[in-house]
C-alpha cells in the first residue's frame, strides 16, 4: 500500500501521528519509509513503553482514548488512523448533539 501524503484530513493526521512518534523515540523518522500497513514496531525500534507513551501524546494532543484493549489492533499508522478518525467524527457528533446543534 502507499503512503498517505495528501493534504485532506487523513494525510495531515499522518503528519500529526508521526510528529508524536517522532517526540516519543528521539529519532528522525523518515514518513516515506514507514508503510502504513505494517506494524511500526517491525520498522522502527519501539518497546511497550514507547508506545504507551505514544498513545498517551495521542490522548494529551489528539484528545483520543484507546483503551488498553484495543492496544494489539492499532500496531500500525494505517490502523491508528482508521481509529482515531471514527473516533473524532463520534466526538463531533457527540459535541453536535450536546449542543443542540444540527446540519440542514
Amino acid at each position: 500500500m502507499s503512503i498517505e501524503t495528501s493534504a485532506g484530513p487523513r494525510g495531515k493526521l499522518r503528519a500529526e501521528l508521526l510528529g508524536l512518534l517522532q517526540g516519543v523515540v528521539h529519532d528522525e523518522l523518515a514518513a516515506a519509509d514507514l508503510a502504513d500497513d505494517q506494524p511500526i514496531a517491525a520498522q522502527i525500534a519501539l518497546d511497550s513503553m514507547d508506545f504507551l507513551d505514544f498513545v498517551i501524546e495521542i490522548r494529551k494532543k489528539l484528545r483520543v482514548e484507546i483503551p488498553e484493549e484495543k492496544y494489539a489492533e492499532l500496531v500500525s499508522i494505517q490502523a491508528l488512523l482508521d481509529y482515531i478518525l471514527v473516533q473524532q467524527t463520534i466526538l463531533a457528533q457527540q459535541a453536535t448533539t450536546h449542543w443542540g446543534l444540527t446540519s440542514a
